[in-house]
């Protein structure tokens, strides 16, 4: 018998990966996205012909929908689905509260009360850790201290699956720290230079001195089946343990076309978060001893990847 698996969000860059992987580790895949995300489906090329995938259209925010899930039994559910853009966050604060926070409570509590056996995997955020400071390395204990209304409905249901968790429910938190890739969407900074730079054209940014911890997304989505394989649930830091400028991306950028930067990279303060994080880096020693897990794609693959034209690589 195949597990049977949920992947909200499925027509994302973390969603499609997800799929394929559990598609290759032999489940039955639904796949949610919204009625308006068939301009993402393309994402999903590698799973549409399989018998094992099914295309499924909801919304999260749906009051229907956590019922609609809860009424199937699943092995498996992710919680992927979400308001991802921090800079956005500030424009729709309520937009991110009810797709980060009350989705994600009306789906748990469904699946607690109906569907108590299935295991759940809700995807955090590093932008949880919003007081980091240069040098530091933030584990799943670290000071939960949100910088953006994305980051706070994050706090929510991240806290949230602590009490679940608590009650008996196997339900794990995937702390992922940035985690890119050819199919992450244009507006983010990674492949807002890359394609931009790719295209021969200028990139304007804002804060190049903010630093992150880069990896791929393929790395994150094999630590969160993992997450899922263990007996019980937790919480889980995915990281590469390498805080990076956006200066340093922008530069192996240009290095990787032969571009100088100074003709490619340009500074403006309208592109400036409001309330900006400076500085973000993981421990992920938990998930290595636990889970097994490490990332496995180097940086300069990852650089290569986020400069590939938009496609299923």
């Amino acid at each position: 018998m195949r597990k049977q698996a949920f992947v909200t969000g499925a027509g994302g860059q973390d969603g499609s990966y997800l799929c394929e992987k559990l598609l290759a580790e032999g489940y039955e895949v639904s796949g949610l996205i919204r009625p308006s995300g068939d301009g993402r489906r393309y994402r999903l090329a590698n799973c549409i012909n399989s018998p094992y995938f099914k295309l499924v259209y909801g919304d999260i925010i749906d009051p229907a929908f956590p019922h609609i899930l809860a009424s199937k039994t699943w092995d498996e559910v992710y919680l992927l689905a979400a308001q991802t853009h921090v800079m956005q966050s500030y424009h729709a604060p309520t937009v991110a509260m009810e797709t980060n926070a009350m989705a994600t409570t009306r789906i748990l509590d469904a699946l607690f009360r109906t569907s108590p056996k299935t295991r759940v995997y809700f995807a955090a955020t590093s932008e949880m850790f919003g007081t980091m400071q240069p040098g530091e390395k933030a584990d799943e204990n670290y000071q939960l201290a949100a910088q953006s209304p994305y980051a706070a409905a994050k706090v929510a249901s991240h806290l949230l699956c602590r009490v679940y968790r608590e009650k008996g429910f196997h339900v794990s938190s995937g702390i992922s720290f940035n985690h890119e890739s050819c199919r992450r969407g244009a507006e983010f900074v990674t492949r807002k230079i890359g394609l931009n730079i790719r295209n021969r054209g200028k990139v304007t940014l804002g804060n190049i001195d903010s630093c992150r911890d880069w990896h791929h997304a393929q790395d994150t989505v094999e630590g969160m089946w993992r997450a899922l394989q263990m007996p019980t649930g937790d919480e889980y830091v995915f990281a590469s343990g390498v805080a990076r400028s956006v200066r340093d991306l922008a530069e192996a950028v240009c290095d990787y076309f032969d571009t100088p930067y100074k003709d490619a990279i340009s500074v403006a303060e309208s592109e400036k978060r409001p309330w900006d994080v400076d500085y973000l880096c993981g421990d992920a020693s938990k998930a290595e001893t636990i889970l097994g897990w490490k990332p496995q794609i180097s940086w300069d693959d990852l650089v290569a990847n986020i400069c590939s034209p938009e496609g299923m690589i």
